[in-house]
């Protein structure tokens, strides 16, 4: 009898504990979305939550909450999200429409920044004539300043090197090639 009155002391206390866990849990969400009314950190934390099931709040997954989300964030000058907007344009990925000028219209703003990832994808767009005219020195320029802005953009130093080794077979003109061999040490 001890056993039985132990074993259902434990079982409602455990059923106790995780009730007022999962009431925890729905105030710390509340209190997530208020907070992210003006952060775009949090916005962008809302939009991570949203876009997969696997989350601390058992929040079922929900691409128009996370695309909603993460749109606030970019449109507050988020450059994390600008750019998650900007690949999610391109690939259509999380039922966002396929909109390469969206893209770039996102990568371009995040650019601005100088943050060198954005840099970097901005050149690839110039490189690529996909949406812009294509612009070799432009998307070289563009190159050169996101490696410049951090030596650790594995993408960037890469493409100078190509540029700096087979610059005119991929369509780079002679002087631009040589600006690259004569600025880098790659």
């Amino acid at each position: 009898m001890f056993k039985i009155i132990i074993s259902l002391l434990l079982i409602f206390g455990l059923s106790l504990n995780i009730e007022a866990n999962e009431k925890f849990k729905k105030e710390e969400l509340k209190e997530l979305i208020t907070e992210a009314k003006y952060n775009p950190s949090k916005q962008l934390e809302l939009f991570n939550i949203y876009k997969t099931n696997y989350n601390k709040y058992n929040i079922k997954k929900s691409s128009k909450k996370a695309i909603k989300w993460l749109e606030k964030a970019a449109n507050n000058n988020n450059v994390e999200a600008q750019l998650i907007l900007s690949n999610l344009y391109l690939t259509g990925e999380y039922k966002v429409k396929k909109d390469i000028k969206k893209s770039f219209y996102w990568v371009k703003r995040a650019a601005k920044t100088d943050n060198s990832k954005a840099l970097f994808k901005l050149a690839t767009f110039y490189e690529g004539g996909v949406v812009v005219k294509r612009d070799y020195e432009k998307a070289l320029l563009l190159t050169l300043k996101s490696y410049f802005v951090d030596r650790k953009n594995e993408e960037a130093r890469e493409k100078l090197v190509q540029i700096k080794e087979n610059g005119e077979k991929i369509g780079y003109q002679r002087y631009l090639v040589e600006k690259v061999r004569k600025i880098t040490s790659l």
